[in-house]
């Protein structure tokens, strides 16, 4: 049985930068093979091929600022023929999201 889970694209950042923080395999595996590493240790059912996810890590030296899709592109990468409510703009399915995923390097939170 296939199945969708909906995430909160927050929610899904966090948790993915709150496990590369204390797994420094798992951050390489997730630098290396994005969508496969989130499909096969998080438990997501399905990713599309495209949009495709990059990871990059920040360093003291550079640091980066993520602009998300302006609403009209969201709706045409998640193939909803309806506007989206900023409803269903909070909660994308996972398999329509387009992120870029910030790593922290050395596990620093922001009360450091």
């Amino acid at each position: 049985m296939t199945h969708s889970t909906v995430f909160n694209r927050t929610e899904l950042e966090q948790t993915i930068i709150a496990r590369a923080q204390r797994d420094t395999e798992f951050k390489q595996r997730l630098i290396a093979d994005p969508q496969g590493t989130v499909l096969n240790e998080l438990g997501i059912a399905q990713l599309p091929d495209s949009p495709r996810w990059r990871v990059v890590e920040e360093s003291e030296e550079v640091l980066y600022l993520v602009l998300p899709l302006r609403r009209e592109r969201i709706q045409v990468i998640v193939n909803n023929a309806e506007p989206l409510t900023d409803g269903e703009l909070t909660d994308l399915r996972v398999a329509g999201m387009n992120a870029m995923l910030k790593c922290d390097p050395g596990g620093h939170s922001d009360a450091d």
